[in-house]
């Protein structure tokens, strides 16, 4: 286990605290901590029942979240979502003794993630929120910095423990699409739930705000770059298929942002980003190669538990809405234009096909333009443009004559008061004459 302080110790075998202070040189893990760091994240490894909290709190700060790298981050993930020893059924024993005699007594029945947040969330959703916002402080506006596996690391970790609350809170309400029974010593109350539904509401409006926005601009420069290499012939391929690559890791994290969306949260950006994402992970990424940030079998979870609800908003939703939604597909797979249409980007029908079979497939109807219709939008647009354009320059040569009038009417004033004409008006009157002639 990664969690095991042993796992960083060896030769020496940590039991609890006391054994920390018989080894001289703590490991420094990889050269990513200092002595005084390295004694207190280990001390927190000796107590598995209590270190989730600790251990999440201690990377959640400005100086310590850039100490995730790999070995770092394999430690994190095994506290938080190694579920720990188990407790079987009917072992319903209490310690009686702190701490317990019988360590076999410290055991939960679905791991130790859910036992946290279902009996004392509070501070490991606080630790988890500033976690998150350290993470996206590092953003630095491009997809190929240094810190991106950080900030793309910590997503996961935010959206998987979203994942375990989003939980909790359907089986509480009793909203879950396929759990209606009770858990086995799973009791949430009242006081807990609002503080689970709080943290939910607060994670999520990240995500779906701030992360969903960063990933969005990330992957519209990698597709730049991907298409400017595309233009040359002389260009590698490899790098080319860098960039599409980046751009898919960045596709399957907006996914996984959508993973725990209910029926009434859908709408036209939502639908777009998920089916826009899967749609280019289903034609650019090669499958079963390991290369995915984060198990394949996240990305086709939320296929499966959004895929349902997904096709009933189409299906239900006004038809310039399902046009955006399903135009916003096509670019994005076939690179011919960004999720969000421009103006040059032209409309078309989408219609459900019909047959008991078909449920879920859309095509263009016959309603769609003609090539002679496109081409008298892009005129009546070229026009507009030109249009546009003439307005302008008449705004400037009008800003441009008021000033000028304004100038004449300074010098006149300084001339009745005795004074004499400024100079630099009549450098400016001049400077504007050649303005105007260049408009």
């Amino acid at each position: 286990s990664c969690a095991d302080p042993s796992e960083y110790t060896a030769p020496h075998k940590i039991f609890n605290e006391s054994d920390l202070l018989h080894i001289k040189n703590l490991p420094d893990i990889n050269g990513t901590l200092n002595q005084r760091d390295a004694e207190l994240l280990l001390s927190y490894l000796t107590v598995p029942y209590m270190r989730l909290p600790l251990v999440l709190s201690f990377f959640a700060t400005n100086d310590r979240i850039h100490t995730l790298r790999r070995s770092m981050q394999e430690l994190l993930d095994g506290v938080l979502f190694e579920p720990g020893r188990h407790a079987a059924f009917g072992n319903n024993q209490a310690p009686l003794m702190v701490p317990a005699e019988d360590k076999k007594l410290l055991a939960t029945p679905f791991g130790i993630l859910f036992n946290e947040l279902q009996r004392s969330p509070k501070a490991l959703c606080a630790s988890l929120l500033s976690l998150l916002k350290q993470g996206l402080e590092c953003d630095s506006g491009t997809p190929y910095s240094t810190e991106v596996e950080l900030i793309l690391y910590v997503i996961r970790v935010a959206l998987r423990v979203e994942h375990s609350i989003s939980f909790l809170v359907q089986l509480a309400d009793g909203a879950h699409a396929s759990m209606e029974r009770e858990l086995r010593d799973v009791l949430i109350l009242p006081e807990i739930l609002a503080e689970l539904r709080e943290c939910l509401a607060t994670v999520q409006g990240v995500l779906r705000e701030e992360v969903r926005n960063m990933l969005e601009g990330w992957i519209a420069q990698c597709i730049k770059k991907f298409k400017d290499l595309a233009s040359d012939p002389e260009a590698d391929r490899y790098d080319m298929g860098e960039h599409i690559s980046k751009a898919s890791h960045l596709h399957s994290h907006l996914i996984l942002i959508h993973r725990n969306m209910t029926p009434d949260e859908w709408d036209v950006r939502s639908a777009s980003i998920v089916l826009s994402s899967t749609i280019f992970l289903a034609n650019r990424w090669t499958w079963n190669q390991g290369d995915l940030p984060m198990e394949e079998t996240e990305v086709y979870q939320c296929h499966q538990i959004q895929r349902r609800s997904l096709i009933t908003f189409l299906n239900e939703a006004p038809t310039r809405d399902r046009m955006d939604i399903l135009e916003a597909v096509v670019r994005v797979t076939t690179d011919s234009g960004g999720r969000v249409a421009s103006r040059r980007d032209v409309l078309r029908h989408w219609e459900s096909l019909a047959g008991p079979h078909n449920s879920g497939r859309f095509g263009r109807s016959e309603n769609a333009p003609t090539v002679e219709e496109k081409e008298a939008e892009l005129k009546a647009e070229a026009e507009q443009q030109e249009k546009d354009a003439i307005a302008r320059r008449e705004r400037k040569i009008k800003a441009l004559e008021l000033e000028n009038q304004g100038r004449k009417q300074r010098r006149k004033q300084k001339k009745d008061d005795g004074g004499d004409e400024d100079s630099d008006d009549e450098g400016g009157a001049k400077k504007d004459k050649k303005r105007k002639r260049q408009l």
